[in-house]
């Protein structure tokens, strides 16, 4: 995921954000941007086809041109022809895959095979609301974060509960909400930051800062595992 979630987060509503976040499951790191239903034996991608988008999404026939026009109008996909059929890719500035950490800074690296196992739990909000998330975890700590790049712990400031529906623009006591189903489906968790309110890390299984090697990651899978 790339910086463009966080500029789009007024825009993005949380249903949009799920089915974006749902979307971008289906890149391959052969096929770039291109959103794919496998790659044959000889390299080749498949692209996905209406009734694969519909399967993707949950959508009927007759939702998915709606769905897939949202998201056209907001730039996050875009379309093209390919002799009679559409396909569709993922907007990189927003999304992108296997360009490495350098080529798209500030990015928080998402664990594919993990989240399409969270995904398939979660409805559309609280899967729009994770990727909306993703903007604001702290390269260092994990934890969400004003300043995602601080390094120094005397500085370093978690984002409490309702500063962070703020950020997002969802409504706090919806927000609430979707957290509490969120911690119940094991992808966050919340943390007591003192006397300001609750502080939120996401599962580093799911995704991190491209930091999987460090110990802080190991550490905050172990609180996880504690607070299951």
């Amino acid at each position: 995921m790339n910086v463009g979630i966080d500029a789009l987060n007024e825009e993005l509503t949380l249903i949009d954000a799920g089915l974006l976040f749902r979307l971008s499951i289906n890149m391959r790191t052969k096929s770039s941007s291109l959103l794919v239903a496998k790659i044959d034996k000889s390299g080749r991608p498949h692209p996905l086809k209406q009734t694969d988008l519909q399967k993707v999404l949950g959508k009927s026939k007759a939702g998915i041109k709606p769905a897939l026009n949202r998201l056209l109008a907001l730039g996050v996909i875009r379309k093209e022809r390919q002799g009679r059929s559409a396909v569709f890719f993922i907007n990189e500035s927003v999304i992108s895959i296997g360009k490495g950490a350098a080529a798209a800074q500030p990015f928080t690296k998402v664990y594919k095979t993990q989240a399409k196992e969270i995904l398939s739990k979660l409805t559309d909000s609280e899967a729009g609301l994770l990727l909306k998330m993703t903007a604001y975890i702290s390269y260092h700590y994990l934890v969400l974060a004003h300043d995602p790049t601080e390094w120094d712990a005397d500085k370093a400031k978690p984002l409490r509960l309702h500063e962070i529906a703020e950020k997002v623009h969802v409504e706090e006591k919806h927000f609430n909400v979707i957290i509490s189903n969120l911690k119940r489906k094991g992808a966050v968790a919340t943390l007591d930051t003192g006397t300001r309110g609750k502080g939120v890390l996401i599962h580093p299984y799911l995704c991190d800062r491209g930091n999987d090697a460090d110990q802080i990651v190991t550490l905050v899978t172990q609180f996880f595992k504690i607070m299951r």
